[in-house]
């Protein structure tokens, strides 16, 4: 996954505007600087304050069903999901030289973003583990959107 555009990187070699964590779940990733945590106990979230960016991690130790046929039943199951499911997309791809599929969609978006949003979710497996990556933004901020997920997917490293 490539960056949409360079952006300058700070003394610590972070993105401006962004911030490396290390979070308790056992990785670290790069995420907007002023995102905040919350879990649901299986998935970990960063999420600007003002709700326009998601950035999501599910990881877990379910692997045999390969990336790509997650991303594809998660695809067909798309609408069921999220009202106004459209532009849905699967492709294989590669990450960290593990098979991986990128999913791309656009929804209608939640009562707390204004208006549709547009995701970009990498899944792959690594070391007998799943792993689920997605960035959530506003369509009209897609550009965007994009950044903040290759910013992450290119940080994203797995503590043993």
């Amino acid at each position: 996954v490539t960056p949409v555009a360079p952006s300058r990187q700070g003394a610590t070699g972070v993105p401006a505007g962004y911030r490396a964590v290390t979070d308790p779940a056992g990785f670290s990733v790069t995420v907007p600087t002023d995102s905040v945590r919350s879990t649901d106990g299986k998935r970990v979230y960063y999420e600007t304050p003002d709700k326009s960016f998601f950035f999501g991690l599910l990881a877990d130790d379910s692997v045999g069903t390969s990336p790509l046929d997650v991303e594809r039943f998660a695809n067909a199951g798309g609408p069921d999901l999220n009202p106004g499911y459209r532009d849905g997309k699967v492709t294989s791809t590669k990450h960290g030289g593990h098979a991986a599929a990128l999913r791309e969609y656009t929804w209608d978006g939640d009562s707390e973003t204004a208006g549709p949003a547009h995701v970009f979710e990498l899944s792959w497996e690594e070391g007998g583990r799943s792993y689920s990556i997605w960035v959530e933004g506003p369509l009209a901020e897609i550009d965007d959107t994009k950044r903040h997920f290759d910013t992450a997917v290119d940080s994203f490293t797995v503590r043993h």
